[in-house]
């Protein structure tokens, strides 16, 4: 009897989170953004499929910058300059794992010779990468701004109360022990 109680319990809260989710709540919504440096040496495009804002190609121009140069870093101790271009994500975007092509690339090594940072001052992400690397370098922006349940959608969930989230919540309960008899 505990347990069955327990499980009522359980999933009236589930319910009442979820629909507190679907109404007030956003989900992040993601953008590939990919350097494509395997071309040639030193010239790189950048390509972003599914950008919601299209970006201006002429904006977003690599440029050549000094590779800071420290001693743990021996892949890149001949490396005098990386290349580090801009991807168009907005300021208060995380940026997802980095991912390589070819990913056998044994001199293309993540933080030694290819990376990410946020330049502060100019309000923008870049990736980064310098010899021996030659590569294609994918990320994805996470945007806060769309959110999951639009105001103007009627839909089932956006009209739903304590007392029909309760009415649910026992016919989940039912439908449990029906499987439960049947099995």
């Amino acid at each position: 009897m505990k347990l069955i109680i327990f499980n009522y319990i359980y999933i009236i809260a589930a319910i009442l989170i979820l629909k507190t989710l679907l109404i007030n709540g956003q989900f992040p919504r993601w953008e590939e953004r990919t350097l494509d440096c395997s071309s040639r040496e030193g010239d790189c495009i950048l390509i972003a499929p599914n950008a919601k804002v299209k970006r201006d190609p002429n904006r977003y121009k690599c440029r050549r910058e000094p590779m800071p140069q420290t001693n743990w870093n021996i892949l890149a101790r001949n490396s005098k300059t990386r290349i580090a271009c801009p991807i168009g994500c907005e300021q208060d975007a995380d940026l997802s794992v980095i991912q390589k092509k070819p990913i056998d690339n044994k001199n293309c090594q993540k933080y030694y010779t290819y990376g990410k940072y946020r330049d502060h001052k100019e309000g923008e992400w870049y990736l980064w990468l310098t010899e021996p690397c030659v590569a294609k370098l994918t990320t994805h922006c996470r945007f806060n701004d769309i959110p999951y349940h639009q105001q103007n959608n009627n839909t089932a969930t956006n009209n739903i109360d304590e007392e029909s989230a309760l009415k649910i919540a026992e016919k989940e309960q039912r439908r449990g022990r029906k499987l439960k008899k049947v099995a």
